[in-house]
């Protein structure tokens, strides 16, 4: 998360005054745009259809077949003996042992009672977000600010020093496809990770060109760079698609407002993913070598429509092919507002000091599930704000295992019901 001011920057002559003016100006220049200029929505925005908020209509707990999480008899895992568990996940069909990453670089085993301490699998270092399995019991994880990398199994239940398999991926449409196959560009926030288990291609998200800024220890500031993209109105997210038979890593989709959570159909036809600073999950066609990818406009929406918060790591139960999205947040009144800016007032809001920043707090996350079809089927509800920010979910069995980037845990719901 960000790191306070230091000593030298609060004591700094005017330094107060600055800071306090520049926010000052934003939230003026906010209300003022707002007064003005409501009608004068940027032409490049992605937003310009209002997002709903989660208590109302089918997103409402009281609506339909919704429910509350705190009332699927929960579990906590590794309570207090991991920091910032961002993925939990599992291997194929098992729901033994439940596998996490941190934000200190680290992959942990997880047992499903409460009381047995995690089992330290690697220390990859850097701030690790997504994880998953493949088909022969490997580990894929996303350090932010490196990219793909991969643990071999080795034994049963361990694993090769993590090897870094990605960091590079063609920088424009025309190399993608091979007329300058020279031209790369560097991995800049690696996020979430989807494996086709029948093809063994990994599908992975760099979110933003705006990198995570990296601290002395290594670990990268990722709500800095999330926050700094949604406020400017950024789109240079991209889906990639590494390739392990040759190493390669090719682009699917390109100007994605914030690339997160990505999965593949139960038929592996699509991969569908979320882009968290439009509030929408959307579907392309699964990679086929040679083909040229597509700009995030001409991908399709798989629910049709946008969610009431900011969509995190999604995953596809591939039994019943029901897509889950955890929902970590409800969109904050000053990104509703940034919504409907133009570009030069995003600047100004970018330009407010990392420290006077609001940061990432217990607020009101939620699970959506769609089905395979992209409807809309059940809302799971955190109201009593008891998890923190969920931002990953994957099923297995009667259960639902949650990530939590604020956590200190990862939580087990069971949903048998």
């Amino acid at each position: 998360m960000a790191s306070p001011a230091s000593p030298a920057e609060a004591s700094a002559p005017g330094a107060p005054v600055w800071r306090v003016l520049t926010v000052c100006f934003a939230v003026l220049a906010v209300l003022a745009s707002m007064t003005h200029h409501a009608h004068d929505i940027d032409a490049h925005s992605h937003n310009h259809v209002s997002a709903p908020t989660p208590d109302s209509g089918q997103w409402a707990l009281a609506h339909g077949a919704n429910a509350e999480l705190s009332e699927q008899n929960v579990r906590f895992l590794a309570k207090g003996k991991i920091h910032f568990a961002e993925t939990a996940f599992v291997r194929p069909g098992r729901c033994d042992v439940v596998y996490a990453t941190d934000s200190r670089g680290r992959v942990w085993a997880l047992s499903n009672d409460e009381a047995v301490d995690p089992e330290l699998v690697a220390h990859v270092g850097g701030t690790l977000l997504g994880g998953a399995f493949d088909a022969d019991g490997g580990i894929y994880v996303a350090d932010s600010t490196r990219g793909l990398i991969y643990l071999a199994p080795r034994n049963g239940t361990a694993f090769d020093t993590p090897r870094l398999v990605s960091t590079l991926a063609p920088s424009s449409l025309d190399a993608a496809v091979g007329e300058a196959d020279l031209d790369r560009a560097e991995i800049r926030y690696c996020n979430d990770i989807a494996v086709d288990r029948r093809t063994g291609l990994v599908y992975f998200t760099d979110s933003t060109k705006i990198a995570p800024v990296v601290s002395t220890t290594r670990r990268g500031d990722t709500f800095y760079s999330y926050a700094s993209c949604q406020l400017s109105g950024d789109a240079s997210g991209r889906l990639l698609v590494y390739d392990p038979t040759d190493g390669s890593t090719h682009v699917l989709v390109t100007d994605i407002p914030f690339a997160n959570g990505v999965g593949v159909s139960a038929d592996g036809k699509s991969v569908i993913f979320a882009s968290t600073a439009t509030y929408t999950v959307r579907t392309v066609p699964a990679y086929v070598a040679g083909v040229r990818p597509v700009r995030f406009g001409e991908t399709k929406l798989f629910y049709d429509g946008k969610l009431p918060g900011l969509p995190d790591g999604l995953t596809v139960d591939q039994a019943s092919g029901d897509v889950y999205v955890p929902v970590f947040g409800p969109i904050p009144p000053v990104i509703r507002l940034a919504d409907r800016a133009p570009n030069w007032l995003r600047r100004v809001l970018v330009s407010v000091p990392q420290q006077l920043r609001p940061k990432p707090s217990s607020v009101y996350s939620m699970i959506v599930t769609l089905s395979g079809d992209g409807e809309l089927k059940k809302v799971w509800h955190d109201s009593k704000r008891v998890y923190g920010l969920l931002t990953s979910v994957e099923r297995c069995g009667s259960y639902l295992y949650c990530g939590a980037l604020k956590g200190d845990f990862a939580a087990r719901f069971d949903v048998a019901g």
